[in-house]
């Protein structure tokens, strides 16, 4: 139909502009240095509803990789004890003028979310996420479900905020958890509909692999929102 057509249309031209076009230029980008504490992280995240972070040595032009804010979760599960050099993973970097065909190629063969543009002088020019180049190619039409890794957010105490119709796989990837819903649902507001076996309703909760999923907000009969959280029983010290 006509959308796929826009969509083809949009691809022939993503070779007609420069990466940069669609990035985050370095005076905005926010980033931690290599020695911050895994809380301070948590905080920073929270405060900018960013999933991933850019971490730099000296300053944002020596960029020495990319943390997951849920990397950092799941350390500080066990008390934020770790050292964010241990959580943090390889940066992709490319030269500011490479066309966004090539990007988008090059970090779906890295399976990156994030790149770092860098000058002709080897500075950090700016960082381009995988979802703003989608959006670019894409438009308005991804709306209804964005990306769904892009639909979880961290609150500050360490919780997640994660949209109903993010991905089970997805989410099972992400945390560790053991979702399995066979061909019942596909989506995370689906499997906590399944669990209750009935309609949901705001304040709902179900459990499984120690933690809470508690439904936050509902849109019309679909569940918009679910907060995931640790077990307060299975977050205290245990003794075998």
């Amino acid at each position: 139909g006509q959308e796929a057509e826009e969509i083809v249309e949009r691809a022939f031209e993503l070779d007609d502009f420069a990466s940069r076009q669609v990035m985050v230029p370095r005076v905005e980008m926010i980033g931690m240095p290599v020695d911050a504490s895994l809380e301070e992280v948590l905080a920073v995240g929270a405060e900018h509803h960013h999933t991933r972070l850019p971490v730099y040595h000296e300053d944002l032009d020596d960029i020495v990789g990319i943390v997951h804010l849920m990397d950092v979760v799941r350390a500080c599960q066990t008390g934020c004890s770790g050292e964010l050099r241990q959580l943090m993973r390889p940066a992709l970097t490319v030269p500011e003028m490479i066309t966004a065909d090539k990007l988008l190629g090059r970090m779906r063969a890295e399976r990156a979310q994030m790149a770092i543009l860098v000058d002709e002088y080897g500075g950090t020019a700016g960082l381009v996420t995988i979802h703003d180049l989608v959006e670019r190619l894409v438009g308005p039409l991804l709306d209804v479900q964005e990306v769904p890794q892009d639909s979880i957010e961290i609150t500050p105490e360490g919780d997640a905020l994660i949209g109903g119709l993010a991905l089970v796989h997805d989410i099972n990837e992400r945390f560790g958890l053991h979702i399995e819903g066979g061909d019942e649902f596909d989506t995370l507001g689906g499997f906590v509909q399944a669990r209750l076996g009935r309609m949901p309703l705001p304040g709902d909760e179900v459990r499984l692999d120690g933690y809470v999923f508690r439904v936050e907000s509902l849109d019309g009969k679909r569940i918009e929102r679910v907060r995931l959280t640790k077990s307060r029983l299975e977050a205290g010290p245990r003794g075998d």
